[in-house]
């Protein structure tokens, strides 16, 4: 399965700004699995 393409610029998510600086934010937060796409 692939990723969906990224078809519309959207507005950052509200929290955005709680996560600046945040440290190891790739090992916590990211998934391997693709999103639900637009």
């Amino acid at each position: 399965k692939s990723w969906p393409n990224i078809t519309a610029k959207k507005d950052p998510p509200a929290d955005a700004k709680d996560f600046d600086g945040v440290a190891d934010k790739y090992q916590k937060y990211f998934s391997p699995n693709p999103g639900e796409g637009d």
